[in-house]
């Protein structure tokens, strides 16, 4: 048993260096793409369209086109007959939609200029017939680590029988530089601490324009009004938070309906925050199970989406499903199904449609690769290589989040100074000099072989892998030197203090806040924590590897082209009937049973 151990130990210290900066640089790729890559590839788009005018329930489908950031030319598709669906059911058409407007909510900046930050989502509110259209003033200025942007305009909508208010409440979901700090700031209990200020925030700006607008306070106060949220990533977790808290008041309060569409949202509710006398179920979030960022904050800490998830890579093209509605709604219940070589197509002529057909690559669904750490003894190097089998992206993501929240829980996070360390980070990627320029001069596989020298003798070297690999040369592994006594801390000081006395690395943290010296202790504090909690070395290797590729999984551009085409609108080879595309729901947690209606849509000349 002490050998078994002893072998363990050995495997999970013998690159922990490597793997803490690995870990590290992929962090770069997720927090510099996750802002960035809403708005990359502005091209013209060519999505498929419906000959002639038509009609959803009734109401007219108007056809607009809007830019990101001032570039590129997206169509979108919207119809007042989005109000004459029950909430509770999910609509595809409205849900890209949703995501168009998220998309747009990029801040526009120019030459530095703030003050024009919303003008792309104004233009298609403005097209769709919305009118007193609003920007708080965190949307008009340089953001900062507690801002929010959000913009709200209204129309009133004939339904026939009555009228009613709608009121839109777009979160800013791109292009929000140091707000990311907010995005990892978890507090000691409640709701996320940095998605619930946000959300309050925003309740505050509705509170204020509907004092501004009395026909509008009129409407609310007579239960005449609805609710339509919308937002992408920290956008979307903001949005879901918001809109949980518009139904515990204007529904509660005066019967107002909300309509929320919150994409690729990370976690930032919790189970003790709901009102069981109060129905969320007309809180849609459209998740990703292959991106990243939804499984922040994570479940294991305790966290949750309020509402319904619906998944977005199961469902082919015809398959009508009956939903079923959950109560615990993590992001952990799973939905697995293959996704169809035929679906994928879709997917990838959608994107080539937004973003160009020289683009598709950097837009299209990224699955992940099992790798391994391999070493050549007679060499003395290490290298990362393929392993070779399946690996479940979806699975790698939710096992490295829960097996990291099995050894650090939320007050482990907070108390020993993690959340400390990670917004360091996050504020050194936003307004320092990135954490994507440290990928430039870093060398990590000289790191991992300068600690293994550093900490070994040659024939130590051997030992190690011996331990690791006994089956490359069996008669070698007796040959162990100094394993007994050591430990990762001994690895992590090896890599701090050969990183230390790299003058290239120390320039490229000048700007990180309290210099080259706490962004070592940050990385040594984190690398610490976390690396222990991978049941081996090339878990640890997979997982760091896949996760700077992952991020391509969490881009506007893919999410639109997903649900695209699920959308009749925009795809041909959706029928033209009454019946509902659905994506699937998530799985587990307490069953309610939902009669999901089906809704129509008629074309006319």
């Amino acid at each position: 048993m002490k050998n078994t151990n002893k072998t363990n130990r050995i495997a999970r210290t013998l690159t922990a260096a490597m793997a803490a900066v690995m870990m590290m640089t992929a962090a770069a790729s997720v927090t510099a793409s996750a802002d960035t890559s809403a708005a990359a590839s502005m091209s013209v788009s060519t999505a498929a369209s419906k000959s002639g005018g038509y009609l959803y329930h009734g109401k007219k489908v108007i056809e607009g086109h809007y830019k990101v950031d001032g570039n590129g030319n997206y169509s979108f598709k919207y119809s007042d007959g989005f109000f004459k669906v029950d909430p509770r059911q999910y609509d595809p058409h409205m849900a890209t939609m949703s995501c168009a407007l998220a998309h747009a909510s990029c801040t526009n900046v120019i030459d530095g200029d703030y003050s024009k930050g919303a003008e792309d989502v104004e233009s298609i509110l403005t097209q769709a017939g919305f009118k007193d259209f609003f920007a708080n003033d965190d949307y008009l200025k340089k953001p900062t680590a507690d801002s929010v942007g959000c913009a709200i305009a209204n129309k009133t909508v004939d339904l026939g029988n009555t009228e009613k208010r709608i009121i839109s409440v777009t979160i800013r979901s791109a292009n929000y530089g140091a707000e990311w700090v907010s995005n990892v700031t978890l507090g000691k209990s409640g709701e996320a601490k940095g998605f619930s200020d946000s959300a309050r925030k925003v309740l505050d700006s509705i509170g204020d324009y509907i004092t501004a607008h009395p026909e509008t306070a009129k409407d609310v106060r007579e239960g005449r009004a609805s609710f339509w949220f919308q937002g992408f990533s920290r956008g979307g977790a903001v949005a879901n938070l918001a809109a949980k808290k518009a139904i515990d008041y204007y529904t509660v309060k005066y019967g107002c309906t909300v309509y929320a569409y919150c994409i690729e949202a990370p976690q930032g509710g919790i189970a003790a925050a709901e009102d069981h006398s109060c129905d969320y179920s007309s809180i849609h979030n459209i998740i990703n199970p292959d991106d990243i960022v939804p499984y922040v904050a994570p479940t294991g800490m305790g966290f949750k989406r309020y509402g319904v998830d619906h998944y977005l890579n199961g469902t082919d093209a015809g398959e009508i499903k009956n939903s079923t509605l959950f109560k615990n709604n993590l992001c952990d219940n799973s939905y697995e199904k293959s996704v169809s070589e035929e679906r994928l197509a879709l997917v990838k002529k959608h994107i080539a449609g937004m973003a160009g057909a020289n683009n598709v690559s950097e837009h299209a669904p990224y699955a992940a690769e099992n790798k391994k750490f391999e070493i050549n003894i007679s060499e003395r190097s290490a290298d990362i290589k393929n392993a070779g089998g399946s690996v479940i992206t979806s699975e790698l993501i939710k096992n490295t989040f829960d097996d990291v929240c099995k050894k650090i829980s939320r007050n482990d996070y907070v108390n020993k100074k993690y959340e400390d360390a990670v917004r360091h980070l996050m504020i050194f990627n936003q307004t320092g000099g990135g954490l994507r320029s440290l990928q430039n001069v870093l060398d990590l596989k000289s790191l991992g072989i300068s600690v293994v020298k550093d900490v070994y003798t040659p024939s130590g070297i051997v030992g190690i892998v011996m331990a690791v690999f006994p089956w490359t040369a069996p008669a070698l592994t007796p040959v162990l030197i100094r394993t007994a006594d050591l430990t990762i801390s001994d690895f992590l000081a090896s890599a701090k203090k050969i990183l230390g006395e790299d003058a290239k690395l120390r320039t490229a943290l000048k700007d990180y806040p309290g210099g080259a010296d706490q962004a070592l202790n940050d990385i040594h504090s984190l690398a610490s924590a976390v690396i222990p909690t991978f049941k081996n070395l090339n878990a640890m290797v997979t997982f760091g590897v896949n996760a700077a590729e992952l991020i391509k999984n969490h881009s506007f551009i893919q999410t639109c082209a997903w649900l695209r085409s699920y959308d009749s609108w925009f795809e041909d080879s959706l029928e033209d009937s009454s019946t509902v595309y659905e994506i699937p729901v998530c799985t587990g947690g307490i069953t309610i049973p939902f009669d999901w209606k089906n809704f129509g849509c008629t074309y006319g000349s």
